[in-house]
């Protein structure tokens, strides 16, 4: 096998980024069909045409190999952070999940909100930085274009994830305020059969537990306070 790769290493590197580009726009599909929830800017508003043509990214490795493991490698990080995603879109769904994550982002104070999306791309700095560290020739060591990749989604995720961050917010200062008297949306939470139904008013609307088999709220409803569009308007 190795033998077999070994003389046709192009045409393997063009495999694994085209891949890597089908795992991501395939994870994002499950999470955002619309794109709302897609944190890349330029994706969100070009949509999906857009993302199809990324594929023809699988054809740089014939170009250049090692830009196209640095590509492959952050192709399949994103992939696997939208895989994360999956569970929770699809139980969700977009539009409720879009929700969720504006009243995450409108409960949190911009500096820690900026700090604690920046975690992450600093954990994914530091491997990426440790890999070249072990690897540091670039002649030599395929292990230090596996290291760029990684920092190069750090750098992504960073970049992305920020302004995704204080465009959320800044959609949230300029919301209406709900007027006087007009009732907080309403979120239904199951709970197991012979449980009593439970109404929790709360800062961000009226939290109602029930049996299931009641009847849930419109969406509608929920956002009938007027929160912005998740996208002025999701991915990993």
């Amino acid at each position: 096998m190795h033998a077999f790769i070994s003389q046709h290493f192009t045409h393997f590197i063009a495999l694994v980024v085209l891949i890597s580009r089908l795992g991501d726009l395939a994870t994002t599909y499950l999470v955002s069909p619309t794109l709302q929830l897609e944190a890349n800017l330029i994706a969100r508003r070009l949509g999906w045409k857009f993302a199809a043509a990324t594929l023809l990214i699988a054809l740089v490795p014939y170009y250049s190999t090692t830009a196209g493991v640095i590509i492959a490698t952050a192709s399949l990080l994103v992939s696997a952070s939208n895989a994360t995603k999956i569970m929770t879109a699809r139980a969700l769904g977009e539009q409720e999940y879009a929700y969720l994550a504006r009243t995450v982002v409108a409960r949190t104070r911009p500096a820690l909100g900026l700090l604690f999306g920046l975690l992450p791309a600093g954990c994914y700095a530091l491997l990426g930085g440790l890999i070249l560290l072990f690897y540091p020739d670039p002649v030599r060591d395929w292990g230090f274009y596996l290291g760029v990749g990684v920092l190069t989604y750090a750098f992504v995720i960073a970049f992305w994830g920020s302004i995704r961050f204080l465009q959320l917010k800044q959609h949230e200062r300029h919301r209406p305020s709900r007027p006087p008297g007009q009732p907080a949306p309403a979120i239904h939470i199951m709970v197991p059969p012979g449980a009593e139904p439970v109404t929790v008013p709360g800062a961000a609307g009226t939290f109602t537990r029930s049996a299931p088999g009641t009847e849930r709220p419109a969406l509608s409803k929920m956002q009938s306070a007027g929160p912005a569009p998740a996208d002025g308007a999701d991915r990993g």
